[in-house]
């Protein structure tokens, strides 16, 4: 850290390049992370808003058609309506039978058309929630950063200003490390939890 003559105050840049390497690492994770998480929002947003206009425009070309095959002649207008995959999906184990076939089979066919739309609709929401477990681990990990890179830096300021090392300063600085090592600790168990989980 560089000494800065005293009544000369710093403005952001100033600070960010008198910082330590610790301080210097620290707002580089939080402004990619902030970065990434902005990405994944504006993508998030765009891919909903896509998803729910075509499923208003599927739902419309359904109640206005004459027939199921009618609709499903449609489908494919609409990639992006998670209404109109899991409609396929159904309507493709559905042909799956005869009438007479289906009549047959009685509940085992129902199911199986149950079961198709049932993992149609996983996979949609699947989909839907791609990387929001990220936006939960930065929501979580980022504070638990910006307190470590906190106590660092006190670390360093304490350690810059007091020339002899009194008692009072040595439990502050042995303190400071105890939350440092809390930080990293919470820090760990945050990532991994929203990543298993």
């Amino acid at each position: 850290m560089n000494p800065t003559p005293a009544g000369n105050s710093l403005g952001f840049f100033d600070m960010v390049m008198n910082a330590g390497p610790i301080g210097k690492l620290v707002l580089i994770l939080l402004v990619g992370a902030s970065l990434y998480s902005w990405t994944v929002i504006f993508a998030k947003w765009k891919a909903l808003k896509a998803a729910q206009n075509e499923n208003l425009d599927f739902l419309a070309a359904f109640w206005n058609s004459k027939s199921i095959e009618e609709v499903f002649g449609k489908v494919d207008e609409f990639p992006r309506s998670p209404v109109a995959s899991v409609f396929k999906s159904g309507v493709k184990e559905l042909k799956k039978f005869s009438a007479v076939e289906f009549e047959a089979a009685e509940d085992s066919g129902v199911e199986n058309v149950n079961r198709a739309l049932a993992r149609a609709s996983n996979s949609e929401i699947t989909q839907l929630e791609r990387h929001v477990g990220i936006l939960a681990t930065v929501a979580n990990a980022a504070p638990f950063i910006g307190l470590f890179g906190t106590v660092f830096g006190i670390m360093n300021t304490v350690g810059s200003i007091s020339g002899t090392i009194s008692p009072l300063v040595m439990g502050f600085i042995v303190a400071r490390y105890s939350s440092a090592g809390n930080a990293e600790g919470w820090l760990t168990l945050f990532v991994f939890l929203s990543y298993f989980y």
